[in-house]
């Protein structure tokens, strides 16, 4: 019976120990590992072709040189995962920086995908500056400006 108690104290406090730490990493968390967090998020969503995931990371206010808003930029997206399938993206350089309610972040990446109907994997390495804003408490993109290879390459496959 004495043991049954002890164990119940070691893992209450183990859990307390735990919760404890998620608090600390929680709240802890500065600006720049914030933005990464959103960078990763995105990625994921991407991935995953969900579009409610990514979207809600794009400010309202989103405006690029290209002359795409928000609505604009998700229409796009959605045609690129009609065309193209599956996404995998490689994030080979990611530095982040933060000012006030406005930050960065310079993105070196390769995206892997296939054409509808292809067997080919083809792959666009890339980089991008991606503007941000902070709404509400979370940081939004406001800005993307791809700077990458105007030719998809493919891999060459090994028999």
């Amino acid at each position: 019976m004495e043991s049954r108690k002890q164990l119940r104290l070691i893992l209450s406090v183990i859990i307390l120990a735990l919760l404890f730490y998620v608090a600390v990493q929680v709240f802890s968390e500065n600006d720049e590992a914030r933005i990464r967090r959103v960078v990763n998020l995105c990625i994921l969503a991407v991935e995953k072709e969900d579009t409610p995931g990514y979207s809600r990371f794009i400010s309202q206010s989103y405006q690029d040189s290209y002359g795409n808003t928000k609505a604009g930029l998700l229409v796009i997206l959605a045609d690129n995962f009609k065309e193209y399938k599956p996404f995998k993206v490689d994030v080979k350089q990611l530095s982040i920086k933060t000012e006030e309610s406005k930050g960065q972040a310079g993105i070196a990446f390769k995206c892997y995908f296939k054409r509808m109907g292809d067997k080919q994997i083809y792959y666009d390495a890339g980089k991008a500056k991606i503007y941000f804003q902070k709404e509400e408490k979370s940081w939004k993109v406001t800005n993307i400006e791809y700077k990458g290879s105007s030719e998809m390459l493919f891999l060459p496959t090994v028999a």
